[in-house]
């Protein structure tokens, strides 16, 4: 279930970083264990049992980084989408710690082959 969203513009892009980290989870004063599967700068998507599209306010809580204030953003059988209410700047700076690779640089593009001359060549003709 997609809260306030419309399909096109569900996915906020970034890059995601992988991770497998226990964490709890607090909707309306209720606290379920879940695991973070993954994490942006933006949001996580979490797994756990008890998850509910709820628009108020919620609060995920991990050891690795402590408790981040987030809003539901879709649910889909035991698995959610969170938002966090932090700007991006802000969650970088607390996540580039415990979160391996996160706040590197992006590699370089790779450099472009230099392109051939198709066709007949043209040869200077001697006079």
């Amino acid at each position: 279930m997609d809260i306030g969203l419309k399909r096109a513009n569900r996915r906020f892009g970034g890059r995601r970083w992988n991770v497998v980290w226990p964490a709890s989870f607090a909707i309306e004063g209720q606290i379920f264990p879940c695991t973070i599967l993954d994490l942006s700068t933006t949001g996580a998507r979490i797994e756990g049992y008890g998850l509910r599209a709820v628009s108020s306010a919620t609060v995920l809580e991990c050891e690795k980084f402590g408790a981040l204030v987030t809003r539901v953003k879709w649910v889909r059988g035991g698995k959610a989408g969170l938002r966090f209410e932090r700007p991006a700047a802000e969650i970088m700076g607390i996540l580039h710690n415990v979160v391996p690779g996160m706040g590197r640089r992006e590699a370089p593009p790779p450099a472009q082959p230099k392109r051939t001359a198709f066709g007949r060549r043209r040869l200077a003709r001697a006079a």
